[in-house]
């Protein structure tokens, strides 16, 4: 997955979890987690996409932290939601269902 591709998918998740700006459009968004996967629109994404997303998260916030701001929270907040998904994917506890405005 080149950088491109991860911006997208860390924007993506940054946006459903109410992070990033602009106008959303009204739809439902699933996490699954017996097999850890996400559906956003019509976009699916994998475990191992997810993972590469938290990886990502955990060098900004590493980038960030020493920069003196507050920006880095931004990535411990998507980092800690993508932990708690794959936590939930680890127990094998059902979906998870979030609807737009």
């Amino acid at each position: 997955m080149n950088y491109a591709q991860k911006s997208e998918l860390v924007l993506a998740l940054a946006r459903d979890m109410g992070l990033h700006g602009g106008a959303a459009k009204s739809q439902s968004s699933n996490f699954d987690a017996a097999t850890g996967t996400l559906y956003v629109g019509s976009k699916v994404y994998t475990p191992d996409q997810i993972e590469q997303a938290r990886n990502l998260m955990h060098s900004l916030i590493e980038k960030y932290r020493p920069i003196g701001d507050d920006t880095y929270q931004l990535f411990e907040i998507a980092e800690h939601t993508i932990l708690m998904a794959q936590k939930l994917t680890t127990e094998n506890k059902g979906r998870i269902v979030i609807r737009e405005n």
